[in-house]
């Protein structure tokens, strides 16, 4: 699920330096507009403001359903992981408290598998 964090993260950077540029566009040419400059320089600065919430917020709503495919998809792989190594490891597993049952093996799996999550 890293890459869609990746991406998403470029994206909202993206959408932050394009508003970055369009307030310093549009606002250096208000700031020439005689005895309306600093009027119109606040539009500028309340129009890119709004632009990028939106744009954050379409951003998000892409990457939502997506997240929620993958995650979905990663807790039926690590059911199929902790099934698998519960085959090899039973006889071990059932003397332990934390690994008897099925829900406490997709825990301890589920776990492990968050300890190598890169979460940036």
């Amino acid at each position: 699920m890293g890459f869609l964090y990746g991406e998403m993260a470029q994206e909202e950077s993206d959408a932050a330096w394009n508003a970055r540029w369009q307030y310093h566009a549009f606002g250096s040419v208000a700031n020439f507009i005689p005895e309306l400059g600093d009027i119109v320089q606040r539009g500028v600065d309340v129009y890119t403001q709004a632009w990028l919430d939106d744009e954050l917020a379409r951003i998000e709503g892409e990457y939502s359903e997506e997240r929620y495919v993958v995650t979905e998809s990663r807790v039926n792989q690590l059911g199929s992981l902790a099934d698998a190594w519960y085959a090899v490891n039973s006889e071990w597993a059932d003397e332990e408290t934390d690994h008897r049952t099925e829900s406490g093996r997709a825990n301890k799996i589920g776990e492990a598998a968050l300890l190598g999550r890169d979460t940036k």
